[in-house]
């Protein structure tokens, strides 16, 4: 598995230029907004979950699926080392993030930690989720479906951003925000772990099922 983690290493260092200077991007753009946090802290997460779905282009386009499925337990390390190398950048990609925004707050005068931490718990967690949800329709159907379920669900964030925003009247029984102001983080890891947990047995389910 180490070997196909490293191939995925080398493909995505072909856009390492290019992650450079989206980087380098956000970071001169937030030393203008209000709350750089807000900005650094997701986008490089969610453009590391870009750039491992071009690893799938890459390998359709090589064939290499094929290749791999007659290697021994090729299909499930293939999978096995999908998740491992989008883990592994992911929080490389949210540490770095987080590195930008604490220096961007500190040049600005207006650095929180709590407001650090909540970014931080809300990237990682909203990459998880993209990456429980896409990875299954990548392995089944490709990576251009997989792009077109990114958009899905990224309109759907939105969407539900503004929608609760619009109800943010409605009343929380007490008991429900207690829970959530004791429990919140540890119901996120739980939550977190089981979410990638069964992205992951689905996903090797279809995969080892899959006709090349």
């Amino acid at each position: 598995m180490k070997g196909l983690i490293k191939k995925d290493i080398f493909m995505l260092k072909n856009n390492t230029r290019y992650f450079l200077i989206f980087t380098l991007f956000y970071f001169l753009v937030s030393l203008n907004q209000t709350e750089p946090g807000s900005s650094t802290t997701f986008i490089l997460p969610f453009l590391t979950i870009v750039m491992m779905i071009s690893t799938f282009s890459y390998d359709e386009f090589n064939n290499w699926f094929s290749y791999a499925a007659a290697l021994p337990n090729g299909r499930k390390n293939v999978v096995k080392s999908k998740y491992a190398i989008t883990g592994i950048t992911t929080v490389l990609s949210t540490l770095l993030s987080i590195f930008l925004a604490f220096i961007i707050s500190n040049i600005k005068g207006n650095f929180s930690y709590s407001e650090m931490l909540s970014y931080l718990i809300g990237s990682v967690f909203a990459c998880i989720f993209m990456t429980s949800i896409i990875y299954p329709f990548l392995f089944k159907y490709g990576s251009e479906k997989g792009r077109l379920v990114i958009f899905a669900i990224s309109s759907m964030t939105v969407g539900a951003i503004v929608l609760l925003s619009k109800i943010s009247n409605i009343k929380i029984p007490s008991r429900i925000v207690s829970i959530l102001t004791g429990y919140g983080l540890l119901l996120l890891i739980i939550a977190s772990v089981l979410m990638i947990t069964i992205s992951y047995f689905i996903s090797k389910k279809i995969f080892t099922k899959k006709e090349f």
